[in-house]
């Protein structure tokens, strides 16, 4: 029986973390999940979440994490993100200026605004400045 899963973050860019862990909480498109050592085989859409894993020493980590893909396959965990941040790495303001951005985009009433896309990125830019705090 399995005691520990093998994370994997990727971006387009750089390999963000790679080592052993505990468990790992995230969100997909279908809702929160936990994912615990001998988790079955797994392919599933990623939203934009606060991710969190403990390693094997039992530290919890934090970080933030855009669309992307996990894929589990026997007891090893790949996310690809379109981007992932550690806290230390996050601008704070220009987190902040995003958010106060897409705000100001939804209070508008143009039909030219992408609501959508403006809802996204509110809440991306609320995402990173809750990993900060």
């Amino acid at each position: 029986m399995q005691k520990n899963l093998t994370l994997n973050i990727l971006t387009a860019t750089k390999r963000i973390y790679n080592g052993q862990i505990e468990k790992l909480f995230i969100e997909s498109v279908s809702g929160k999940i936990e994912i615990l050592p001998n988790h079955m085989d797994l392919v599933s859409l990623l939203s934009p979440s606060i991710t969190r894993f403990v390693d094997m020493d039992g530290n919890e980590k934090t970080l933030f994490t855009s669309e992307g893909v996990m894929r589990i396959t026997s007891g090893e965990i790949f996310l690809t993100c379109n981007s992932a941040e550690w806290p230390e790495e996050i601008d704070k303001n220009r987190a902040e200026a995003a958010k106060e951005r897409a705000q100001m985009r939804l209070k508008e009433k143009d039909t030219n605004i992408d609501t959508q896309r403006a809802e996204l990125s509110l809440h991306k830019a609320m995402l990173r400045l809750l990993v900060t705090k």
